[in-house]
């Protein structure tokens, strides 16, 4: 008779050796429905979809009655904690651990479970009790899901740490875009560098920005508009996008430190372009009047900023993504502007605070990534 496989993960904790038990989750977890218990905690309980409650991990669970979450409808792939007292719904299940388990453990094999693949419904993914109940998983002694779960937390602490920190350096450029630029009834910011004082100027769009329409550039490549990166090469959107390349030759020419009008107008609908290349003939294309009066990366933070969108309002025609804006409305808009040394220093701290934002960003996918790993190797 072959000898039985042994079930170890590939990373283990000093002084553990023994092979993991096979067993069901009936055996370990109580499953329960959400309408057996329904608590409401103080304050608002956001619902996720269809599937039950998206709830904040709490940093020191009780142990008591905490549990699991799982939706029975909808998010039955996004498992999530539930600290007690706890709220539940029809639409969710809660699995309590029984003695002689971890919670923060248990939690761990439950996002490596491929809940889609138990889906039973031909339409919106579902589960049944009876389902999770048989599911069958491995699982090592007690101490060693103490010190598994142990180091989970450390990992969920860090990861929500780094969330805060960039929500909070969103909120901080949100708050710098408000403040650097003055509101209707003023003609100064909030929020200055030192040594500039001045009143900034009132100035229509039709004495800052011309129209330009340069066409016979095939060799040129496509680019095509997006809101986060502004212009960008048709082969890096990931879309296979048809288009007639006889017909090149009519698109316009495009080039860095230009504005894009393309039809997105309810997310701005400005472009800016930091490489060159050619584009659809029914986007406008801006350029500077007078290029040594303005500083393209400061207008590329004004003409998507909030403020702005809501401008825009006054001169977009249809509704959703089908909104255009026409240049000559466009070129009717007032604008309230500093000289372009100050132009420089908004723009540059605007970008460093993009930069930051994206650095953080990354930081957080690497975690992700991390914690990503750690559960391929920490579980059988």
């Amino acid at each position: 008779m072959a000898k039985e496989e042994r079930r170890q993960p590939e990373l283990r904790f000093k002084g553990f050796t023994d092979d993991w038990e096979q067993r069901k989750l009936q055996n370990i977890l109580e499953v329960n429905s959400g309408k057996d218990y329904k608590h409401l905690n103080d304050g608002d309980i956001p619902v996720y979809g269809t599937g039950g409650l998206m709830l904040q991990v709490n940093e020191a669970l009780s142990y008591d009655q905490d549990a699991i979450g799982i939706g029975r409808k909808g998010t039955i792939d996004k498992p999530f904690l539930l600290k007690s007292p706890f709220w539940t719904v029809d639409t969710l299940f809660y699995c309590i651990p029984k003695i002689n388990s971890n919670l923060f453990f248990i939690y761990g094999v439950f996002q490596k479970i491929n809940w889609k693949k138990m889906d039973e419904s031909t339409g919106v993914p579902s589960l049944s009790k009876n389902t999770i109940n048989n599911i069958s998983i491995n699982i090592p002694t007690l101490n060693e899901q103490n010190r598994i779960g142990k180091l989970l937390i450390v990992l969920d602490k860090s990861l929500a740490l780094h969330q805060r920190k960039l929500d909070n350096l969103i909120k901080l450029k949100k708050a710098y875009l408000q403040l650097l630029h003055p509101d209707k009834s003023h003609r100064v910011p909030k929020l200055r560098f030192n040594n500039f004082s001045e009143v900034w100027e009132q100035r229509k769009a039709s004495d800052i920005f011309e129209s330009i329409s340069d066409k016979n550039h095939a060799d040129l490549p496509v680019l095509s508009a997006s809101q986060e990166k502004g212009m960008i090469l048709r082969s890096e959107i990931g879309i296979d996008i048809k288009y007639n390349e006889n017909s090149l030759k009519n698109y316009k020419r495009v080039c860095p430190g230009q504005f894009v009008i393309h039809l997105r107008s309810f997310q701005g609908g400005f472009a800016y372009s930091n490489v060159e290349g050619i584009t659809s003939p029914a986007y406008t294309i801006l350029d500077f009047k007078e290029k040594n009066e303005h500083y393209p990366l400061y207008w590329s933070y004004l003409l998507n900023s909030q403020n702005f969108i809501q401008k825009l309002e006054t001169i977009t025609y249809g509704i959703r993504d089908g909104r255009t804006i026409k240049f000559s409305d466009f070129i009717t808009l007032r604008f309230n502007i500093p000289k372009i040394k100050e132009q420089i220093k908004i723009g540059n701290l605007l970008q460093t605070l993009d930069k930051t934002v994206d650095f953080q960003q990354k930081n957080l996918v690497s975690l992700e990534q991390f914690k990503k790993s750690f559960l391929q190797l920490l579980f059988v």
